[in-house]
């Protein structure tokens, strides 16, 4: 079970590789067997399809989200700060790869983002650090970022902070303001301090957004 589980890492972490290097267009069975040093069948043995791996492996490229994500819960309290953090962090890695965080949380691979989060940590158990917090677990393993965004921001209402209306009014619309931006920049995001302008922007408008419906 041990080496089987060693494999399965061996070939997300390779098709991660992949993805950073060519993007999910590039990634094919047999070059994906190459690195790892096993043929290409060994892949279907293992995983549903190639696209079940390549999600996971998008998984692993936005590990630096998720961690940070945790950092952020477990060290600021208020609700609704949380949130603003919580879309900052997610902005500041999804403008430096667009076309990762828009494949995972709206587009091509949207539908299999639940399911695919619970079986990566199956497959890498140490990543899985929010174990004992179970706001952000549930928050995490929604694979619908709209639904997962209203976890949080619920938690501000419940507050009294904001009324339940304008909390899910504000989650569809940030989600659009960053889905609008995402894709207004899918072909400028790699020259030089685009990704950053435009991540701070986008966090500005949802800042602004938020704090007008506060009470």
């Amino acid at each position: 079970m041990e080496a089987k589980n060693d494999t399965k890492k061996r070939l997300v972490a390779a098709t991660c590789q992949i993805i950073q290097e060519k993007g999910m267009e590039g990634v094919t069975a047999r070059e994906v067997a190459k690195r790892v040093g096993v043929t290409p069948t060994v892949i279907y043995r293992h995983f549903e399809n190639l696209c079940h791996l390549i999600v996971l492996a998008s998984i692993t490229c936005i590990s630096d989200y998720l961690d940070t994500l945790k950092k952020i819960n477990d060290i600021e309290k208020d609700p609704i700060e949380k949130n603003i953090l919580g879309w900052e962090n997610f902005n500041r890695h999804a403008f430096a790869n667009p076309p990762i965080y828009e494949n995972l949380f709206w587009g091509k691979y949207n539908d299999q983002l639940e399911i695919a989060l619970f079986d990566y940590y199956k497959i890498f158990p140490e990543s899985l650090l929010y174990k004992q917090d179970a706001f952000l677990i549930c928050s995490l393993l929604s694979g619908n970022i709209e639904e997962r965004d209203y976890i949080w921001m619920r938690r501000g209402a419940n507050e009294g902070m904001l009324d339940y209306e304008d909390a899910k009014f504000l989650s569809r619309t940030n989600c659009l303001i960053t889905h609008g931006m995402l894709m207004e920049h899918m072909a400028d995001y790699t020259q030089p301090g685009v990704a950053e302008k435009a991540a701070q922007e986008c966090t500005a408008l949802i800042e602004r957004n938020i704090r007008r419906y506060l009470k």
